[in-house]
């Protein structure tokens, strides 16, 4: 009985021993991993709609943000004007806050809301907050809402939506319920939805990649060939916008599937859908699925000659070797890593997540990693931008620059510089020029400008300024910029070029007589033309168009390298493509210039040999996957050790934030697939990509400027014609633009005086607009097609349009299958098929402009 007892007390001091060691030795693990990065704490935030769905799951901000950039999901809110908030507390206890409407455009609140006790809930881990909007708003229409909540950690904390008062309930509900189903059904579970009766197969399309997948992928393709994926989070339906019948939602998710090495694998899986539910039946308009596997360490994804980033949803992966090819630094899914082929060990050097992480504040994909240089030694030194998901600036959006010293195996932070708009808009500005020399200058292109921030001294100096697009070009590299830098604009004679590596500037000046304008870079290798200002034409709405005869390629030391010339051919732009410039060509004649075929030059071809390469791999069940080629294989017979730093310092050094660089934002925000991807000055080239996209275009205060939607089967303004025929083709254009302006009540006084002037059409009806008080404005449409006119027509607004016999008509409506139109030769009201009406003004050079 003894030895029994004995025995009892010794295995119970023995687990007692054992199982404090393993909370030891775990607790010791959580430690580092907090000292490296650190958890997140803020609070997440989503929404209810109908009786139990939840929606929207958004991400919160530590500064108060501008809130017309912050365009990121929509809302939706029944009759009664309740908006019900579900808070996944994260640690924290909500205490009290705010909640304001805005009208969109506006900085004053329709309606502030108080968030106490009286409508907070806590239950454990959640809480629930009721707030019911009292002032009416509009059926159908958005408003910005900024919830700010106050918690025991944090005094400010800010989320952002769009709010929508839906007319029809069960029409988002259904939608809804069908972009679940569909996305249930790729995966296998359980579902009602047919997908082959919603997809639109092309064979033409590429079938080979599953990291983008879309409504024309085949079926196979789209349930995922033979990966079989099994789904590892649930998410939480995110709604982007809703036009009338049309509704856009978002899933982010992750799944797992198993490799040849029996090791599960994960992947990050973002689904687009653009739903419509009529009277007659619901459309599937747009689907598309991009996915992107996380890099995992084990699994066989290293081997002695390359590293294997499998399915990527992008052709190009952000990777730099060292000078000696010994270390490959890489970027996948927000993480830097860096491999040491010498040694074999391959380091973590920064991530915002982790491999079966399902926190949407490390899975928020926000941000952007740009590896700057990579030393024969194992430094890294590169740059962080967009919303911090964890870490010294949680809940931030800015631009940190960090240096990984190997030896140390400690990350520093040299700067952090703050930004008050959402991730988006900063990558579609730093995404042109964010480059940072050996001196550790860095230069941004910010606006219409090119700074220089000296991070020792904590400065910044405008380097140039008055960048349009269509006057300056950058390499792919980012280390050169050549710019027009003329006090003309329409006839340049300066280009200049900086190496902001080398910080050294050289000047191409044009000959008498001639002028010169920025086509690219081929490399390092500027490409310019040149024209005769002879050769120069402003048309009868004041465009200058520049017919180039030669385009030229000179290096980096302005030596000249190729040129290219033809009799009766000159250039109106080039395409780079790796190592072909694609030159646009057109062909003089006695009525002007016509389109022609292009013509390709090649530059010198330069040799892999030696060098750390992308290249591509195809197996069975992941199909195409993305692969870094190693200069040299790994030779030690060590064990490939995984590394992770010891610690990231930071800084505190933001003295200005990049907003106070940015001068006035006078750019379009082009919006699809649910997100930002492009910012422009143009609004033609903005409606152009839109349309691409099936999104829309926005200005920097969320003012709505095309979108594509679903327009009414017919449509005719009425009170507006023309006052007789016009006698040349300036005198037709004029005819046609006094009828826009009197539909408009705008005085037409002095009006053909000033377009014979030889003004800017554009210009001048401005400023006619402004002095009438009117707050519309004058746009050249330029480059768009006459199918995307057709969005400001029904909206009430006329569109002017060019045959290219000089020609002018007036788009006044449409139906069915034609288009209605005021003929500036005849002074007639005339039908005119739609597809016919597209063919002429595509051969008229899809000229168009109009006022709204």
């Amino acid at each position: 009985m003894k030895n029994l007892l004995t025995k009892i007390v010794v295995l119970f001091l023995v687990f007692i021993f054992t199982t404090a060691f393993l909370i030891y030795i775990n607790r010791e693990k959580t430690v580092k991993k907090d000292v490296i990065m650190g958890e997140p704490t803020l609070p997440t935030m989503s929404f209810l709609y109908g009786s139990d769905r939840q929606i929207n799951e958004i991400v919160g901000y530590t500064s108060e943000m501008e809130i017309s950039y912050m365009r990121d999901s929509l809302t939706p809110i029944a009759a009664d004007q309740n908006i019900n908030i579900v808070i996944e507390n994260k640690s924290n206890m909500i205490m009290s806050g705010t909640a304001k409407i805005y009208q969109i455009g506006s900085s004053e609140a329709l309606e502030e809301i108080g968030i106490d006790a009286g409508n907070i809930r806590g239950d454990g881990n959640i809480t629930n907050i009721s707030l019911t909007a009292t002032t009416p708003l509009n059926n159908d229409e958005e408003y910005n809402l900024v919830i700010e909540l106050k918690t025991d950690r944090y005094e400010n904390i800010y989320y952002y939506t769009r709010i929508m008062k839906i007319s029809s309930d069960e029409t988002l509900l259904k939608e809804m319920d069908f972009a679940k189903g569909f996305s249930k059904a790729t995966l296998n579970e359980e579902s009602d939805v047919d997908i082959s009766t919603y997809i639109e197969p092309d064979d033409t399309k590429d079938n080979s990649n599953l990291g983008n997948v879309n409504i024309h992928s085949n079926y196979n393709q789209i349930m995922w060939g033979s990966l079989k994926p099994e789904k590892v989070t649930e998410p939480i339906i995110k709604i982007h916008d809703i036009i009338g019948d049309v509704a856009s939602f978002e899933m982010v998710y992750k799944v797992r599937a198993t490799n040849e090495y029996n090791t599960y694998e994960y992947f990050t899986v973002s689904e687009f859908f653009r739903v419509k539910l009529n009277e007659v039946s619901l459309y599937l308009l747009d689907y598309e699925r991009n996915t992107n596997q996380l890099f995992n360490v084990s699994g066989g994804n290293i081997s002695a000659s390359r590293i294997n980033l499998g399915i990527c949803d992008e052709d190009t992966q952000e990777f730099k070797a060292s000078e000696d090819t010994s270390n490959i630094a890489f970027v996948k899914q927000s993480g830097l890593w860096l491999m040491d082929i010498s040694k074999n060990t391959i380091t973590s050097v920064f991530a915002f997540e982790e491999l079966d992480d399902d926190d949407i504040r490390n899975t928020n994909i926000s941000n952007t990693i740009n590896i700057v240089s990579v030393e024969n030694n194992g430094d890294v030194t590169f740059i962080v931008y967009g919303y911090m998901n964890r870490g010294e600036h949680e809940g931030k959006v800015g631009l940190s620059l960090y240096k990984y010293e190997k030896n140390a195996n400690i990350v520093t932070e040299k700067v952090f510089i703050p930004f008050n708009r959402k991730y988006e808009v900063l990558r579609e500005t730093l995404g042109k020029l964010s480059y940072v020399n050996e001196n550790d200058i860095m230069y941004m292109k910010l606006g219409k400008s090119i700074y220089s921030v000296d991070f020792t001294g904590n400065e910044y100096v405008e380097v140039i300024g008055n960048l349009e697009e269509g006057n300056y070009s950058l390499n792919e590299d980012g280390d050169m910029i050549a710019w027009e830098n003329s006090a003309d604009n329409n006839y340049p004679d300066t280009i200049k070029v900086l190496d902001l590596e080398k910080e050294k500037e050289y000047t191409i000046t044009a000959e008498e007589g001639k002028c010169i304008k920025v086509l690219g870079f081929l490399g390092d290798n500027v490409v310019y033309g040149v024209a005769r200002k002879s050769d120069i034409v402003t048309d009868s709405t004041g465009e200058v168009f520049v017919p180039m005869y030669e385009a030229k390629i000179v290096t980096k030391e302005n030596e000249e390298l190729k040129n290219y010339s033809k009799e009766g051919f000159y250039i109106t732009g080039v395409d780079v493509s790796g190592n072909m410039l694609n030159i646009h060509r057109v062909l003089k004649n006695e009525n002007g210039y016509e389109a022609t075929s292009d013509y390709q030059i090649f530059g010198n071809e330069e040799e892999n040999n030696g060098e750390v390469y992308i290249d591509t791999i195809v197996t069975d069940s992941k199909q195409k996957e993305e692969v870094i080629v190693f200069a040299k294989k790994v030779t030690t017979s060590s064990k490939l050790s995984n590394i992770i730093p010891k610690e990231i310092l930071f800084s505190d050094s933001n003295k200005f934030s990049i907003r106070d660089i940015m001068g006035e934002d006078e750019s379009y925000y082009v919006y699809g697939y649910g997100h930002l991807i492009s910012a422009s000055e143009s609004l033609a080239t903005s409606i152009v990509m839109a349309d691409k996209a099936s999104g829309l275009v926005l200005d920097c205060n969320g003012n709505k400027f095309w979108t594509r939607a679903t327009k009414p089967d017919s449509y005719m303004m009425e009170n507006i014609g023309l006052e007789g025929v016009g006698a040349d083709e300036t005198d037709r254009l004029i005819k046609c633009v006094k009828a826009v302006l009197t539909s408009n009540g705008v005085p037409s006084d002095n009006l053909e005086e000033e377009v014979r002037s030889g003004k800017s059409l554009i210009s001048v009806l401005n400023e006619k607009l402004s002095n009438a008080g009117s707050t519309k404005k004058a746009y050249d449409l330029t480059g768009c097609t006459f199918e995307e006119m057709l969005y400001y027509v029904y909206r009430g607004n006329a569109v002017v349009g060019r045959r290219s016999d000089g020609v002018y008509y007036v788009i006044i409506g449409y139906d069915m299958y034609n288009a209605i139109m005021l003929d500036s030769s005849t002074g007639e009201i005339f039908k005119q098929g739609r597809e016919e009406t597209e063919e002429m003004f595509r051969l008229g050079g899809y000229r168009f402009m109009t006022i709204f």
